[in-house]
């Protein structure tokens, strides 16, 4: 059997957990903001947010309590996401934007290293393709008698 102070113990670790995930949503949130995804981008993300999130909430809670679930767990989550949106929302906003525009423009800055080399080699492609595809079309549909 669990002591009581224990249980507390778990309670307000699991708190804790429910105020991190709160940041974690909060972060989420102001990267959607920034970049503007399309719908089936935004799906794509969501799915993958999900699914890290129950690993890290999985993980830490075979870490806190050992996976006992009891419903004062979920409550603590409950409770510290709350707490977050009530409390540290606001204050929290600025630092979580310029992070998350940080993390933007760095993840900008690699990608145009990584799509540099290959960039002329695709637009090369891509003129090639069109002029193919067009030309392609053009022969065809301009002579319709030889069909």
């Amino acid at each position: 059997m669990i002591s009581w102070t224990q249980q507390v113990q778990y309670f307000f670790n699991t708190l804790l957990l429910g105020v991190v995930l709160g940041l974690f949503f909060h972060f989420y949130w102001m990267l959607l903001q920034n970049v503007r995804p399309g719908k089936r981008l935004v799906t794509l993300t969501d799915v993958l947010f999900c699914l890290f999130l129950l690993f890290l909430i999985g993980g830490a809670l075979l870490f806190i309590n050992a996976g006992d679930l009891r419903l004062y767990v979920w409550l603590a989550l409950i409770v510290g996401g709350w707490i977050y949106k009530r409390w540290l929302f606001k204050p929290l906003n600025p630092i979580v934007y310029s992070t998350s525009q940080i993390l933007l423009k760095s993840c900008g800055f690699f990608m145009r290293f990584i799509y540099r080399p290959f960039g002329n080699f695709m637009h090369v492609l891509n003129r090639m393709w069109k002029k193919l595809w067009i030309k392609g079309k053009t022969s065809t549909e301009s002579n319709p008698e030889e069909q």
